[in-house]
């Protein structure tokens, strides 16, 4: 006779979310990618920039590549160039840049993070891993031979989509182990 899993671990599970708390978290992932608050500064961060700059302006502002670095792990420089030419058809104020602009701006990139330690923070730690090759796929399955992953781990604000801090680790370190430096770090 199989038991089922009820009896064997014998407490009925009780969900205790606030299943519309959890909903609006949900819908806020959701406008983390697609946060198009940048275009309001457009042409102010633009002139700011070109200001005493010598050689050819800048035609985009840094927060595009801002905007468009995470979407950088999922997309290649290309699939981005062709997402944000489908989206200045339906945006006029996005004007789409070719990839190689993509990289050569991702790649100069500073990202500085400065968290206020008197604010009080609603976090949310994910951490993502990416395959540091797809070659020798073959190679792996039949002679078990283990390939390297990179983690990145992420800490943000559920509210106003922050971004408190980011680490990037080998495959060896433990998710709940990043999320605890993390949290350490940022002391909240």
């Amino acid at each position: 006779m199989v038991k089922t899993k009820r009896e064997r671990w014998g407490n009925k599970f009780e969900d205790k979310r606030d299943w519309k708390v959890y909903h609006e978290e949900l819908i806020i992932r959701g406008e983390f990618f697609f946060d198009f608050d940048f275009l309001e500064h457009w042409d102010d961060e633009l002139v700011r920039m070109n200001k005493n700059k010598v050689g050819r302006p800048y035609e985009y502002p840094d927060s595009l590549f801002v905007w468009l670095s995470p979407m950088h792990n999922f997309l290649d420089s290309r699939k981005l160039e062709g997402a944000m030419q489908k989206l200045s058809h339906y945006i006029p104020r996005l004007h789409a840049c070719d990839h190689s602009t993509i990289i050569e701006r991702l790649n100069k990139l500073e990202l500085t993070l400065d968290i206020d330690k008197s604010k009080k923070y609603h976090a949310a730690v994910d951490v993502t891993g990416n395959k540091l090759s797809n070659r020798g796929e073959y190679i792996r399955h039949k002679w078990k031979v283990k390939r390297g992953w990179i983690k990145v781990s992420l800490i943000v604000d559920r509210f106003t989509k922050e971004l408190l801090d980011v680490q990037v680790s080998l495959e060896d370190c433990a998710d709940y182990e990043l999320a605890k430096n993390i949290l350490l770090i940022c002391k909240i």
